[in-house]
């Protein structure tokens, strides 16, 4: 083998290595989008499943929530109702008593 065809030989070698270097930097970076992508939609997977999970655990809560106003509302109104009956009960006893203290000899 003559030195020019060793030379040529080098080169071509050289060359082929350089293409193979960057088919595989080109792979790299292939791969690299194809990671960033799936770890993308991992992500927003997951993401959507905590939100569902987050949305109904609100919804469990809210409607917890209403059911103790609820509770607490019936419990006012029939508190607030014995109110008025004692009132509507009293307000007599309690007008005379008022009536009798401002006439009375006393006054």
């Amino acid at each position: 083998m003559k030195p020019i065809d060793i030379l040529h030989a080098i080169v071509s070698t050289e060359q082929a290595a350089r293409k193979q270097y960057a088919d595989a930097l080109e792979k790299q970076e292939d791969f690299a989008g194809f990671i960033e992508d799936e770890k993308a939609k991992l992500k927003n997977e997951y993401y959507s499943r905590a939100d569902a999970e987050l949305s109904k655990f609100e919804k469990a809560e809210i409607k917890k929530a209403n059911a103790k106003i609820e509770r607490l509302d019936a419990k006012l109104e029939a508190e607030l109702g014995e109110s008025r009956l004692n009132y509507e009960r009293l307000r007599d006893s309690y007008i005379e008593r008022i009536y009798k203290n401002v006439v009375s000899d006393d006054a």
